[in-house]
Formats: structure tokens, C-alpha cells, sequence
């Protein structure tokens, strides 16, 4: 595969160095046979890594830079890209004079790319970042099979119709067994030996598969716990509104066919309280309303679903700090 990326380090460094001078280190992460360069100004240093194959094309750049520097980049071919910041800060590209299409990426996090041809510009912040990528061919997606890979979906949709802006998929992490893919990747491969296409392929599928995995862990499931704790929150909401304080969490749980533990769990990570302040805090605003509009204290603990109005009192003054009547009082002076 013909290389595309062209990171201009020497735009900053000047020219590469021999790999033989003494002083300079080894890289990292090692991709066996690569082409490899090494760069230095001062405390500042580079090393970049690129390995051509049929089906894409490989690079791992390390850059440790002592202040924030921006990087030219020119992309000769709308290829797709994926991008891994293993080490290091946040990280922005972004088309030139287009400065609105800026794409970030975070720490440990990854992300695909549709990259048409142009100049872009890479912004390295202060400190050390080791970037491991790698563009390929699009078509080893057959039409109606990345249907699976629904977030791969406007980039592919961007390469076939070569549109002529940037396109980038959502992040996801990059945690351990994603690094021992790209080990596994790096390490075997070969210098000339017909086999190394096809391990070359089959370890970008896995990446991509793993992506997919990473992707449904992250967003389908966070979004499906998101969506039972909205719903249960407004189920609530709407039943106390109905039957007052009779009705129970437990029974809640039952209805939508969950552990009342783990509804309690997800409601508190998206709302910030458990199922039964949520009902308490319903039940106390029903009952401020009725108090204002009622004949009677009574009349509004049984509306509210109490049989006695001494166990709605109990209640009041514990959310309040009032009883009924002392609310009451207090409401009339404030007007």
C-alpha cells in the first residue's frame, strides 16, 4: 500500500539522524522491519517507525517535545485511518485553514479517521506522546457487512463517495489486551515471506473487531443503562403521582423485571439519588401542592396515600423540618 501520511518532523528537527549515533534510544513499541528514523533538537526527539503492507500501511511515532509544537501533515490519498495515543496528552488534528474540523484525541483513547488528500496540521502537546496507527483499504469491507460496524459507517460512507471533508468516528479506550494486539501485530511480522499479507490482515481485523467490542462496551451498554434509569426514574415519578406513598420500589423492580439493587445503582450514577429519595422527593412536592389547595391536613395525607395523619406528619417534618401545620404558617408569612 502506497504511503500516504506524511508527517513533516523535519520541518522542526531538520534531518533525520543515523540510527547508529550514539545516544539515541530505542523505541517503545518495535515494529519488526520497519523503516525507522530517529530525530533530535536539543532535549527534544523523535522516532518514527513505518511498515508498507498490501493491505496497510503500519507507523508508530514516539515525539517527546519540551514545549507544545504543531506538526505539518500532508495526506496525498482519502484513505481510513485508525489512530491509537497509547502515552502522552491530548492530541488535535486538523485540516488547514479549517480549523472548525479540529479532531481530538485523548489520552489512552483511540479513534478512526477518513482523511481526504490536503494539509492538516498535528498539535503535540509539552511531554512525551507515542502515536500507533495505521490506514487501509476500505473495501475489505464488503457492502451490507459493515452494517455490523455501525460506527465505522460515515467514514466508509465519506471514502466511497470521496467527499472532501474530514470524517472521525466516536473514541474509545485503549486498554491492555488492544496493546497486546498491536504487540502481537508488530512483533510477527516479517521482512519478505507471502504469509505476512495475510498476518497483516488478519491482525487489522482483529483490531477493528476488538474497536467494535470496544465501542458496544462504552456506548451500547452505558446507553442501555441510561435509557432503564430514565425509564424507571419517570415510571416512579408518574405511579407515586398516582398511588401516593403505597407504592413500593420493590414493586417497581418487578415491573420492569430487574434487580431493585442494580435499578438503585444506575438511577444513582444518572440522577444522583437512590429510587426511594426520588419517591420521597416526589411525595414531598405532591404533598406541598395539596397542603396549599386542601380543606385539611387529613384530607391531604390520605390524598398522598397515608392512612394516618400522624405517619404523614412523621414524613413532612423529616423531609422539611416542619410539620404540616408549621409549613403552612410559614407559607403564609412569606406571602
Amino acid at each position: 500500500m502506497k504511503k500516504s501520511l506524511h508527517i513533516n518532523l523535519r520541518a522542526y528537527f531538520g534531518r533525520a539522524l543515523n540510527p547508529s549515533t550514539v545516544g539515541l534510544r530505542e523505541p517503545e513499541v518495535l515494529i519488526r522491519h520497519s523503516k525507522q528514523k530517529h530525530y533530535k533538537k536539543d532535549s527534544d526527539w523523535a522516532i518514527t517507525q513505518e511498515f508498507d503492507g498490501r493491505y496497510g500501511y503500519l507507523y508508530c511515532h514516539e515525539i517527546s517535545v519540551e514545549q507544545e509544537k504543531t506538526m505539518p501533515i500532508k495526506i496525498k490519498k482519502n484513505d481510513l485511518h485508525v489512530l491509537y495515543l497509547i502515552q502522552g496528552q491530548e492530541i488535535e488534528l486538523y485540516a488547514k485553514n479549517k480549523k472548525d474540523t479540529k479532531i481530538v484525541l485523548s489520552a489512552k483513547r483511540a479513534r478512526y479517521f477518513y482523511l481526504p488528500t490536503g494539509r492538516y496540521y498535528l498539535v503535540l502537546p509539552k511531554g512525551r506522546s507515542l502515536l500507533f496507527g495505521f490506514y487501509f483499504d476500505g473495501k475489505i469491507f464488503r457492502r451490507n457487512y459493515e452494517l455490523q460496524f455501525d460506527f465505522l459507517l460515515p467514514l466508509l460512507h465519506a471514502q466511497r463517495q470521496q467527499l472532501s471533508a474530514p470524517v472521525a468516528s466516536i473514541d474509545f479506550k485503549v486498554a491492555e489486551r488492544t496493546h497486546a494486539y498491536i504487540e502481537q501485530l508488530c512483533d510477527e511480522l516479517t521482512d519478505v515471506d507471502l504469509s505476512n499479507e495475510s498476518t497483516i490482515l488478519t491482525h487489522y481485523i482483529a483490531l477493528i473487531k476488538l474497536s467494535k467490542e470496544k465501542v458496544f462496551d462504552e456506548y451500547k451498554i452505558e446507553s442501555a443503562d441510561k435509557n432503564l434509569a430514565t425509564k424507571a426514574h419517570k415510571l416512579l415519578v408518574q405511579k407515586v403521582q398516582h398511588l401516593g406513598q403505597e407504592y413500593r420500589v420493590h414493586e417497581l423492580a418487578q415491573l420492569l423485571d430487574r434487580n431493585v439493587d442494580y435499578l438503585n445503582k444506575i438511577h444513582k450514577i444518572y440522577y444522583g439519588c437512590s429510587l426511594s429519595e426520588l419517591k420521597d422527593t416526589t411525595l414531598l412536592a405532591i404533598a406541598k401542592k395539596l397542603l396549599a389547595t386542601s380543606p385539611s391536613i387529613s384530607s391531604c395525607a390520605y390524598a398522598c396515600g397515608y392512612s394516618s395523619v400522624s405517619a404523614f406528619t412523621r414524613f413532612f417534618q423529616k423531609q422539611t423540618g416542619k410539620t404540616p401545620s408549621e409549613f403552612l404558617n410559614y407559607t403564609k408569612k412569606m406571602r
